[in-house]
């Protein structure tokens, strides 16, 4: 999971936004999220999938990380 938050001022009205991310493989995301202020609120849900055969060459975070060291 990855999340993210963001805060915005516009014309003297705040809001915040957050969000949620989770990548079962290296070709799918789902998506959610919401933001709230100045009483519109609104949320979202989203997929992302890749198309084409993009880059063959898949490295693990982890297997990355011990190739720095």
């Amino acid at each position: 999971w990855d999340f993210a938050a963001g805060y915005g001022n516009y014309s003297g009205a705040n809001a915040v936004a957050i969000g949620a991310y989770y990548r079962p493989n290296e070709d799918t995301m789902f998506s959610v999220g919401g933001s709230f202020g100045g009483g519109e609120n609104m949320v979202n849900a989203g997929v992302s999938v890749k198309l084409g055969q993009g880059n063959n060459v898949s490295t693990s975070r982890v297997a990355m990380a011990k190739d720095m060291l």
